[in-house]
């Protein structure tokens, strides 16, 4: 077998923030930790999945009113110090008012 498939680390959440940030060192950089509530798959009733999602930012402020703000995040899971979510890219999504 030549020809390996290889597993990418890419993922996407699309969800709600829940907890506005912690400060914290990502590869010895400064970086803010972030809990994003994400719905679960097989039923909607049940209670959400909270994900921490590590965002490589040095301003802290811009996070300090977007608490419940729906959002997509575009990532990659970094694994070389244990598991993490590092954020490639963050989108707000717009909520439809009835």
């Amino acid at each position: 077998m030549k020809k390996h498939v290889k597993i990418h680390n890419e993922i996407t959440l699309i969800g709600r923030i829940r907890h506005t940030g912690t400060k914290v060192k990502l590869d010895n950089k400064n970086a803010l930790r972030v809990i994003i509530s994400v719905p679960n798959d097989e039923d909607y009733k049940l209670e959400p999945n909270n994900i921490s999602v590590y965002f490589r930012i040095s301003d802290y402020k811009m996070f300090k009113k977007i608490k419940n703000k729906a959002v997509a995040i575009c990532g990659h899971i970094d694994t070389r110090r244990g598991q993490k979510i590092v954020c490639d890219a963050m989108s707000f999504i717009e909520e439809a008012t009835i």
